[in-house]
């Protein structure tokens, strides 16, 4: 069986899965709904469509609104996605350089998983019902990590591309550490 993965993001922070799942049409077991640190207070979301025609009407009309705030839709998953993330933040303000960052109490590490060439962020990871092993079991096996994927355009045939992927690593590391917001926090 095929399905549709999508993304969205820019979900305002105090959104639940069930909210999404109505505002979506789909189950709440095809989505992952998790904190995005480096966009400020809101969520990320996979979302696992069933259903080609509405995954699509998303991407297209690219107009789903949750509290007056339009949504991010992609289906390319470039950059990096958060899966599972824990919400046991702690907020704190550092009066020194007075800015707030979050300490996690709760999270001991990060997994990133990182896809081959001609692969997807999310595709490469996901069975054929749909089943993405990194949102729908990893959480449950590593429950003080937080779980991303890491998308790129990996695209080398019948392409003219000229990265390598030494580049492709050398972006990934310059992401991360331009997006890091706690010195605490792996």
């Amino acid at each position: 069986m095929t399905t549709f993965p999508l993304r969205f993001r820019s979900i305002p922070a105090n959104t639940t899965k069930a909210e999404l799942s109505e505002l979506l049409s789909v189950s709440p077991e095809c989505i992952s709904l998790a904190r995005t640190e480096w966009k400020g207070d809101s969520l990320t979301a996979t979302v696992t469509f069933k259903k080609e025609k509405l995954a699509k009407s998303f991407l297209k009309n690219n107009d789903v609104l949750i509290g007056g705030e339009r949504l991010l839709v992609d289906d390319h998953f470039l950059s990096l996605t958060v899966l599972s993330s824990h919400d046991d933040d702690v907020v704190e303000y550092d009066l020194v350089n007075r800015e707030c960052y979050r300490i996690c109490l709760c999270l001991l590490y990060s997994i990133i998983a990182v896809h081959g060439l001609n692969g997807h962020a999310f595709n490469t990871w996901a069975a054929a019902g749909g089943t993405m092993w990194l949102r729908d079991f990893l959480p449950e096996h590593f429950q003080k990590a937080r779980i991303l994927t890491y998308g790129y355009n990996s695209n080398v045939r019948n392409s003219d591309a000229i990265s390598d992927t030494t580049e492709f690593a050398k972006q990934l590391l310059v992401f991360l550490v331009d997006n890091r917001q706690s010195k605490v926090r792996p």
